[in-house]
């Protein structure tokens, strides 16, 4: 029960770092969506959060996905 809390909380905090990426101080960026995307996926340190969000997900799935295997093994 310990460990799936841990890892909820770990993932919920992956996914509020991802979204900060997302968020903007200046409203000099409201041109629409495709500008926004654009933004997003060109500034490097926009991109560095939308990286560390989605390797922390992979690595929790990987983990999760290592302990499910051990743990059926365990059982037979």
């Amino acid at each position: 029960m310990h460990y799936k809390i841990k890892q909820g909380l770990f993932c919920a905090s992956a996914l509020l770092v991802t979204t900060s990426a997302i968020a903007h101080p200046s409203r000099e960026h409201q041109q629409g969506v495709v500008d926004g995307l654009w933004h997003l996926l060109t500034q490097p340190d926009h991109l560095l959060m939308l990286l560390a969000g989605l390797a922390v997900v992979l690595y929790t799935k990987r983990r999760l996905t290592t302990v499910r295997q051990s743990q059926r093994i365990k059982d037979e």
